[in-house]
């Protein structure tokens, strides 16, 4: 008896790289700006041959803020508990941090967190051991800023 493949649609993820390409002011319009080019570039692809796009999660962008008083406080604080320099890194998930500065114009923000696997699979962990460490660090943010 031969059975029969269930068909499934392939399915393209893509990551793509921001620039200032739109001619807008603003760093923050631009990363907006982009990513409603790129989103118009899917759909017009899709339909060209015959496809469908579906979106989900739109969380916004935003731009590194080179003079960040908060980024200081959380470096310094990092160093003193754990005698060691931090590490700053840029990410392309999407974060909240763009939800809070899209809403509060001039927002100081930046995230931190504890280390995870396998994010969003079923074999997702949390690092307990660093997640101690992040809340350690984490009361010592809230106490410089009181």
């Amino acid at each position: 008896m031969l059975r029969q493949q269930a068909t499934q649609a392939p399915v393209t993820a893509l990551y793509c790289r921001l620039s200032r390409d739109d001619e807008l002011q603003g760093a923050s319009n631009s990363i907006q700006n982009q990513k409603e080019m790129l989103r118009r570039k899917l759909h017009d692809a899709a339909e060209y041959v015959g496809g469908t796009v579906s979106e989900r999660g739109d969380y916004p962008g935003w731009q590194y803020r080179k003079d960040s008083a908060f980024r200081a406080i959380v470096l310094d604080a990092y160093r003193d508990l754990t005698g060691r320099e931090g590490r700053v890194d840029a990410t392309h998930g999407g974060l909240e941090c763009g939800l809070f500065i899209a809403k509060i114009p001039g927002l100081d923000a930046l995230s931190l967190g504890p280390n995870l696997s396998d994010v969003h699979s079923p074999r997702e962990r949390l690092d307990v051991a660093s997640t101690q460490r992040v809340y350690a660090l984490v009361r010592e943010i809230l106490r410089r800023c009181q």
